[in-house]
């Protein structure tokens, strides 16, 4: 029996996905979880995977088409599936799902009155948008030289040649990410669409989540000492970071203490997730990128390493590891020199861990003696509505407990 292929969410508050491109063509073979199509929306680029093992029957959406999310996009079948079988099936879908849009799109079968003009779309690739926002050129004064007027990286190269002839209006800082507006006094930046999604989330987590803090500090003079004897005995790429510790640890606590790793449903439910997906905090210059680590409590320290170092591979090609909602964040400035932050919660998550600088401190003995050790301080934001101080102070004891225990995490 075929099987649609949807348009993925890619994340909280996207309403539309647009086809980057097909890597199948119709009529050729996939295997189950093999990569298909990429597909892009407000935040990311993500990967589309085959549903089942068969023939790629058919392609709904095309290449630098859009559609709701949740709508179907394409069709695989068994081999001797006959198209004319799910053409009609799929064309009724797919005609009514483009009637409407975003969060209502899980009501694609329901015959919804026709959705209001939008505005044109202007189609850009991935890296050809990346390039002409790092470069602080307005995507609407490139012409697209692709299919459909799709804007290419060749396009937006050209315009960048052309504009070095000319005086710069707007400096190749991370602000260039933001269009100048004129302004009779300094100047006003227009908020990026990623910054103008981070802005009304964070906006909303305060406003809805009461939020509260628990710090402690953390002695990683074992966990340091470890690791230093692993890069002797290791490559040093294959070793894992100070985060990747702390990311097994809180992944460990979350499995011992489920009820941080949770969401707030409704004034009378609490949802406690099974699965432990971890969100990892990673800054670019237009804002910062969760990357969602899955089933992070199943995954080998030295598999932390590995993907973690994709992840950032990936957020800085504007690309998703996991199209997984993350139940928990982990937000690190100790590369910063920072001794201490407090995060905001990510919605609809329970809690968010933030992590300061690691220093030098003389700590006193119990002998009278003085020694120096290497602190760090954790600082866990959590939803008020789901526990309390004594269930935050549970986990961040549970998480020191394990990274003064290095040997724990492998």
């Amino acid at each position: 029996m075929p099987m649609n292929v949807v348009m993925p969410q890619g994340g909280q508050d996207i309403e539309t996905g647009t086809i980057v491109r097909w890597w199948k063509s119709e009529g050729d073979p996939v295997l189950k979880g093999e990569t298909i199509c990429e597909i892009e929306t407000e935040k990311a680029v993500f990967e589309v995977s085959a549903p089942m093992e068969g023939v790629l029957l058919r392609i709904v959406v095309k290449d630098g088409e859009s559609a709701p999310i949740l709508s179907v996009i394409g069709v695989v079948g068994d081999a001797n599936e006959k198209v004319e079988t799910v053409t009609s099936r799929v064309d009724q879908k797919i005609t009514q799902a483009k009637q409407i849009e975003g969060p209502t799109a899980p009501s694609i079968y329901l015959n919804p009155p026709p959705a209001p003009e939008k505005k044109r779309r202007i189609e850009i690739s991935p890296k050809a948008k990346k390039l002409a926002m790092d470069k602080g050129i307005p995507i609407d004064t490139i012409r697209g030289s692709g299919p459909g007027g799709r804007i290419m990286e060749a396009d937006v190269l050209a315009t960048l040649q052309a504009r070095s002839k000319e005086p710069q209006q707007v400096p190749e800082t991370p602000e260039a990410t933001m269009q100048v507006i004129p302004s009779t006094s300094g100047k006003t930046l227009a908020l990026s669409k990623q910054r103008k999604i981070i802005a009304r989330r964070m906006t909303e987590s305060k406003q809805t989540a009461p939020h509260f803090y628990v710090s402690l500090s953390v002695d990683m003079t074992r966990l340091l000492k470890f690791r230093s004897e692993l890069s002797e005995a290791y490559d040093p790429l294959r070793v894992p970071s100070i985060n990747d510790f702390i990311v097994k640890a809180c992944a460990l606590s979350l499995r011992e203490i489920p009820e941080v790793n949770a969401t707030f449903a409704s004034e009378d439910q609490i949802k406690l997730w099974s699965e432990i997906n971890l969100g990892i905090a990673i800054a670019l210059p237009e804002g910062l990128v969760i990357q969602v680590l899955e089933n992070a409590d199943q995954v080998s320290l030295f598999e932390i390493s590995v993907l973690t170092r994709k992840m950032i591979n990936l957020a800085r090609e504007g690309k998703q590891i996991s199209l997984a909602p993350s139940h928990f964040t982990i937000s690190n400035l100790g590369m910063y020199n920072i001794d201490s932050f407090a995060a905001i919660i990510n919605p609809p998550e329970a809690a968010i861990l933030a992590i300061g600088s690691i220093h030098k401190h003389v700590i006193p003995t119990e002998a009278g003696e003085l020694e120096v050790h290497d602190l760090v301080s954790l600082t866990l934001s959590m939803d008020h509505r789901i526990g309390d101080g004594v269930l935050a102070a549970r986990f961040l004891n549970q998480v020191r407990s394990l990274l003064e225990q290095p040997l724990s995490l492998l």
